[in-house]
């Protein structure tokens, strides 16, 4: 009976909460066509890159979440190919300047969403 009430009252608490709501999905159908709703959803909702995160399944639905946010950037998808044995000298190097995370992969493809910083 307590576990029951406990697990009711984390319900509530986690569906009243303001942040519950906050972020925002979408689900993109591939494998064509996927990018130009991808990058539409990010231009209307401008979230900071690091509160992006989705990933590609087997069928290539891509499946996007993310936190609303006032992003000036400009966001960009790269579409790379990659060994199945090594890794890449160009993810590497994106990864280390801090403009790209990895959207997933599809095969030996990556999908990596890269940014630039807005400038003031």
């Amino acid at each position: 009976m307590k576990l029951t009430s406990a697990a009711l009252v984390t319900t509530l608490l986690l569906a009243l909460a303001p942040s519950a709501q906050a972020a925002e999905y979408q689900h993109f159908r591939g494998p064509k066509g996927w990018r130009t709703g991808v990058m539409e959803f990010l231009q209307r909702f401008k979230p900071d890159p690091a509160s992006v995160t989705g990933g590609i399944n087997g069928e290539f639905d891509v499946h996007l979440y993310l936190v609303p946010g006032q992003f000036n950037g400009t966001y960009k998808i790269l579409h790379l190919k990659h060994s199945t044995v090594a890794g890449s000298n160009t993810i590497k190097s994106l990864m280390d300047g801090g403009t790209a995370k990895i959207l997933g992969f599809w095969g030996e493809d990556v999908f990596v969403l890269t940014w630039t910083k807005p400038t003031s």
